[in-house]
């Protein structure tokens, strides 16, 4: 990927974050990163294929910042999870409670209008489910039995989603913090062994610190 074109989606994708996309103009990007409207041009063909590339950029984002270090972790599957949910808690703080979920604000804005982004969207909140359903498999040994791992998947991203949203509309970390707190709540009694009431992700065991 050319510098510019990579400069001209990590523009769109922080103005399309705080904006929404149909009020983030073409103007805006050209302005924030110094580009001339030809060679906008030149990389995209429409503001829907940037759209599109912005969602392919935050999706990689995510993974290399929050994902790959603890999925290369030597932490538990059970424990993985819930490092997931952290990382997501420690990203909605870094950014104090300003924007929430990119996917979650594209999905609500687009959803009803492009049929296009709203199945790319729906490819990634199915991933996002997927991710946690793989970490639950791979953490059979762990849970009791019975367990829906694909209901709880989707549950688990609802519950995110939701507390990520109320942390952006409250302007506060607590919502989402208590939303987090009864999901690790619910989540310990799918474990085997002793639950601790605290919701704190100590119960689970010591982490990898190294």
């Amino acid at each position: 990927m050319s510098e510019k074109r990579e400069q001209i989606i990590e523009a769109a994708s922080q103005i399309i974050h705080l904006k929404g996309f149909n009020n983030t103009s073409i103007d805006d990007i050209l302005q924030r990163t110094g580009v001339k409207k030809g060679n906008f041009y030149f990389y995209f063909k429409s503001k829907e294929e940037l759209g599109f590339a912005v969602l392919e950029h935050l999706i990689g984002e995510f993974h290399r910042r929050c994902l790959a270090p603890i999925q290369a972790s030597a932490d538990t599957p059970f424990n993985k999870m819930i490092r997931v949910i952290d990382a997501l808690d420690s990203e909605q703080a870094k950014a104090q409670c300003c924007g929430g979920c990119p996917f979650g604000n594209m999905a609500l804005e687009l959803s009803d209008l492009h049929e296009g982004f709203r199945q790319r969207l729906e490819e990634i909140f199915r991933g996002m489910a997927q991710l946690f359903q793989s970490l639950l498999k791979d953490a059979a040994g762990e849970l009791v039995e019975g367990v829906d791992l694909e209901e709880v998947s989707q549950f688990i991203v609802a519950v995110v989603e939701g507390g990520i949203m109320l942390a952006k509309v409250h302007k506060s970390i607590t919502p989402m913090r208590q939303c987090f707190r009864q999901l690790k709540q619910y989540l310990s009694t799918l474990r085997r062994g002793p639950i601790d009431a605290s919701g704190s992700a100590q119960w689970l065991g010591k982490r990898n610190t190294q």
